[in-house]
């Protein structure tokens, strides 16, 4: 109910909230290290994704990553 539930929803919207951390890089507080950590995207976001024309993929997130 607080982000609209399911009023209006048709068969291309998530049944769920579209949130993932799909990179996140820090450095570690003692040694300064640089972490970077990648999670996979979870099936039905990959497949939102591809059927809207984006490949979501390694690389292209490695790009993401690099220009920061």
């Amino acid at each position: 109910p607080l982000y609209g539930g399911s009023k209006g929803r048709d068969e291309s919207a998530f049944a769920r909230q579209a949130l993932h951390a799909l990179a996140l890089a820090v450095d570690h507080p003692r040694t300064d290290e640089r972490l970077e950590f990648i999670a996979p995207i979870p099936d039905d976001m990959s497949w939102f994704l591809v059927s809207r024309g984006l490949i979501p993929d390694t690389a292209v997130v490695r790009r993401w990553i690099d220009s920061e």
